[in-house]
């Protein structure tokens, strides 16, 4: 049982855990058990459970948690809207809520390239020119088999 309210609940050989609770959880985020992240939004609704579920794909950065969240509300918008009317009234509604969320992956993308997680274009384009040059190398007499090679990486 927890004494201070803001301490994590798990408890171990030591005793109870002294970390602070994840904000809305009862865990530390050393304790949180996976997938628990999306407790924090005290869904109930079993329908937004099952389509946060099918977005999230076991991802555990806020962010993401966030991106997810919103595309599950958007997706639970729309299929509420059954007619042509419901569907024009909720228009303004998922227009902005579309904007927010291409603004997030976004600031997402950003991140990631920053964190060393995604490969910016430039380094992309390094990392090809790099294969290309190591095929050239590797099968200096056949240029037509180089061609093909680099043509279909092209396509890529």
């Amino acid at each position: 049982m927890r004494t201070d309210i803001n301490r994590c609940e798990h408890s171990g050989p030591r005793g109870q855990c002294t970390h602070r609770a994840s904000p809305g959880l009862i865990f530390c985020k050393q304790h949180l058990p996976k997938g628990a992240e999306v407790a924090a939004y005290r869904l109930t609704n079993p329908e937004l459970l099952e389509a946060l579920d099918h977005h999230s794909g076991g991802i555990i950065a806020s962010l993401k948690s966030e991106i997810i969240l919103l595309r599950s509300l958007l997706e639970d918008r729309l299929n509420l809207a059954e007619t042509p009317a419901e569907r024009m009234s909720a228009f303004p509604v998922i227009t902005t809520a579309l904007g927010t969320l291409a603004k997030m992956i976004d600031t997402l993308q950003k991140v990631e390239v920053q964190a060393g997680r995604l490969l910016s274009l430039e380094q992309v384009e390094k990392f090809t020119d790099s294969v290309i040059e190591a095929i050239v190398a590797e099968l200096p007499d056949h240029p037509e088999l180089i061609d093909r090679i680099v043509s279909r990486i092209e396509k890529i």
